[in-house]
């Protein structure tokens, strides 16, 4: 979307993945952007993930990314205090039982929304509804997918009652359905070029993979 608009810088080097032989890399705007807001859900993550369950790999990654969350907030502090808030609200759904799937889903999909309007520009509209939506369509697909793992555990999952009804499937295939075509309808708006196969096929095809997957296990 905002191709051109920052310069790109090229260079080869080594990387923690690529400790002996160097690869070539380039990074702009968007590409960093990204990576810092990649860390600061990592770490929140893990910040949870200790809080919640005392997990050690989460302290672990938590001490880890401290730093480089600190300096993603300071570059991006709107974006990180929305993670955290929105995170915060979507504990308190969650210590509370809350089954109201627009809300709990709503949490993450306003989470997703910040962080998908990159510069507050004429093109926020439709990049938050993207992200709103699609924010939504990942929470709701997790507790579809954690559900039977959920119920094992006595872990918490707001599809908990509505799984028991009648149409469950029907239900579940229809808000994905509409949650992925009004993503659809605002990425349509934009003008994207570069790339522009490779983002639909995402949006049309990728994010199916795992609600696809799990329906195959089940007719297996």
């Amino acid at each position: 979307l905002y191709e051109g608009e920052t310069e790109c810088v090229q260079g080869c080097g080594h990387c923690p993945i690529h400790p002996v032989r160097k690869i070539h890399w380039r990074s702009s705007g968007p590409t960093d952007y990204c990576a810092d807001l990649s860390v600061a859900l990592h770490y929140y993550n893990a910040q949870d993930k200790w809080n919640d369950d005392h997990s050690l790999l989460g302290l672990g990654f938590e001490k880890l990314l401290a730093a480089p969350t600190q300096d993603a907030a300071a570059r991006w502090p709107r974006q990180c205090e929305a993670i955290r808030s929105c995170l915060d609200q979507l504990a308190e759904y969650e210590a509370a039982g809350s089954e109201d799937l627009d809300a709990v889903s709503g949490c993450f999909g306003q989470l997703m929304a910040e962080l998908f309007d990159y510069k507050q520009d004429h093109w926020s509209p439709e990049l938050r509804s993207i992200g709103f939506h699609l924010g939504k369509y990942i929470y709701l697909l997790d507790a579809y997918d954690d559900l039977e793992r959920d119920q094992r555990k006595g872990a918490y999952n707001p599809l908990k009652t509505l799984s028991q009804q009648p149409g469950y499937e029907e239900e579940m295939r229809e808000i994905f359905e509409l949650l992925l075509a009004r993503c659809a309808k605002s990425f349509e708006r934009l003008p994207c070029v570069e790339d522009a196969d490779l983002l639909r096929n995402i949006l049309y095809s990728g994010v199916w993979l795992k609600y696809n997957c799990k329906n195959a296990k089940k007719e297996k």
